[in-house]
C-alpha cells in the first residue's frame, strides 16, 4: 500500500505535533516534514514531495494563504480543503 504523504506547517510547536501524531496514528498516512511558517516549508516542498500539506491561515513570515498561492504555482495536482478556528 502507498501511503499519503503529509507535510504539516504550523508556526505553534505544539500544533504542528498534535496535528503530526494524529495522522500519524492512521497507518495510511506518512508525515515527511513539518514546518514553522510558509517559507520554511516551500524550502522543503520539494524535497519531500509531499501529497498533502496542512496549512496553518495565520503564521508569522509567510502565512498560510500566501503559501497555498506559491503552492498551487508549483504542484499542479495540489487540491485544496481547508479547516480553521478563530485565535483571537
Amino acid at each position: 500500500m502507498t501511503k499519503i504523504r503529509v507535510m504539516v506547517v504550523d508556526d505553534s510547536v505544539v500544533v504542528r505535533r498534535l496535528v503530526s501524531d494524529a495522522l500519524s496514528g492512521d497507518p495510511r498516512i506518512d508525515v515527511v516534514a513539518t514546518a514553522a511558517n510558509g517559507r520554511v516549508a516551500l524550502a522543503k516542498i520539494d524535497q519531500v514531495n509531499p501529497d498533502l500539506v496542512t496549512l496553518d491561515i495565520e503564521m508569522p513570515v509567510m502565512d498560510g494563504l500566501e503559501t497555498l498561492t506559491e503552492l498551487r504555482k508549483r504542484i499542479d495536482r495540489l487540491r485544496e480543503w481547508a479547516a480553521t478556528r478563530k485565535t483571537s
